[in-house]
């Protein structure tokens, strides 16, 4: 049964297995990708929320040319993402664009940190990072309008 656990033979097989048991996700969480589309040094991931874990961004760093990558975008997000994980990271590399879609749901707290980093940036005068493209249900036009300038100005 271990081998079977730590070895899923495909990601089908390991989402019946976590279906059937969270004890199978808890012990070996592995990230299944919807799909991904990669161009060059740019990629772009669909996951299932229910994928998404608080460690889901440290599991990205340990892939080893991650720091590398121009642009990732990454849809559906949970307000279990570790958003402050991802704020140190962004704020250090200087290469990757980053474009995030949070899921509907994400919980009210949630929305406000976002709110707070994004008011952040476009108070920052000269940023000395990519800033973030976040976009989530029920933020303000507006404000996300600016925010897209600023994403722009870096590419």
């Amino acid at each position: 049964m271990f081998y079977i656990l730590m070895n899923p033979i495909s990601a089908k097989k390991y989402k019946k297995m976590i279906k059937s048991c969270k004890y199978f996700f808890v012990k070996n969480s592995i990230l299944i990708v919807n799909y991904s589309i990669h161009n060059g040094d740019q990629c772009s991931f669909n996951i299932a929320p229910t994928n998404i874990t608080s460690k889901t961004f440290t599991e990205l760093l340990e892939i080893p040319h991650f720091s590398k990558l121009k642009s990732l975008q990454i849809n559906n997000i949970p307000d279990i993402f570790d958003i402050e994980a991802f704020c140190t990271y962004m704020k250090k590399n200087r290469a990757t664009k980053f474009d995030f879609l949070f899921v509907r749901s994400v919980c009210d707290a949630y929305k406000a940190r976002l709110e707070e980093i994004v008011d952040e940036i476009l108070a920052t005068e000269v940023l000395d990072y990519n800033p973030p493209l976040l976009y989530f249900h029920g933020f303000y036009y507006g404000k996300y309008m600016r925010l897209l300038r600023c994403f722009k100005k870096f590419v």
